[in-house]
């Protein structure tokens, strides 16, 4: 008998909504185009993975598949910044 494939469940969340240690994949930022630039120059990009470190303020999140650096946010920013999660 075959087995079905195992699915996954996505959830996209603001960025503050995650636990200390989850992961996710970047979705999008919900800021004007200059935030957007500042993020992306810090490494925070679309489809990167991440992991949250700290809430709070600053909310501080690491970056990259080898989580090489690490970035703070302020809520507000990282409360436009949204995340899939996988469950």
């Amino acid at each position: 008998m075959a087995t079905l494939p195992e699915t996954t469940t996505r959830r996209i969340v603001p960025l503050t909504q995650l636990k200390r240690g989850d992961r996710g994949v970047v979705s999008e930022a919900r800021t004007d185009d200059e935030s957007k630039a500042l993020l992306g120059a810090m490494g925070l990009r679309v489809n990167e993975p991440i992991r949250l470190c700290r809430h709070g303020e600053p909310c501080i999140v690491m970056t990259g598949a080898c989580e090489s650096c690490r970035i703070g946010l302020t809520r507000r920013l990282a409360d436009r910044v949204f995340v899939e999660v996988a469950m």
